[in-house]
């Protein structure tokens, strides 16, 4: 099995999630917007999931192979996400530690020629081959998200909303 988070920057920052960006930094003790460190809600917040539970009762839980879960990540900005999964604390094997006791790995998406990341963006109607290619890593992308034993992302997305429908429908049967 494995876990996915679902990390959407970009546009939402200055519309749907400002909101939770705001509050997450007031309750971090920044008191003004232009104290924050960040525009956005950092990475290891995602993890908040895994710091809340006991190791014993939630990691083994999972009939795995391994030790080490695997935590796919689906963003809209891989680059900054990356550099604020290598600053987390390491395991002896290269894994990240997390809540200091499980050993991840996080998997992104083969990254794209092409920098547009959601379907209706870039890759005009005369482009429809790149537009083709990225609907198609839209699609898997929104099926690993939807078939992960847990998914942790943001309900101001649309992405997370339909997640969230479709795990709802699709893991009942």
């Amino acid at each position: 099995g494995y876990d996915a988070i679902h990390v959407r920057r970009g546009d939402k920052l200055e519309t749907e999630s400002r909101q939770e960006v705001v509050a997450y930094w007031h309750s971090q003790g920044y008191d003004r917007v232009g104290q924050f460190p960040t525009n956005y809600i950092p990475f290891r917040h995602y993890l908040r999931l895994w710091d809340s539970t006991d190791c014993d009762s939630y990691w083994n839980g999972f009939q795995t192979q391994a030790t080490t879960r695997l935590v796919y990540v689906a963003t809209d900005d891989p680059t900054t996400v990356k550099e604020e999964i290598a600053k987390l604390p390491k395991g002896s094997d290269g894994t990240t530690i997390v809540a200091g006791c499980k050993k991840v790995k996080f998997i992104f998406a083969p990254v794209s020629e092409d920098s547009a990341f959601h379907i209706n963006e870039g890759g005009g109607k005369v482009d429809c081959y790149v537009r083709y290619k990225r609907n198609i890593r839209a699609i898997a992308d929104l099926m690993v998200l939807t078939k992960s034993d847990t998914f942790v992302g943001e309900f101001v997305s649309n992405w997370g909303r339909i997640i969230r429908l479709n795990r709802l429908v699709l893991n009942d049967s």
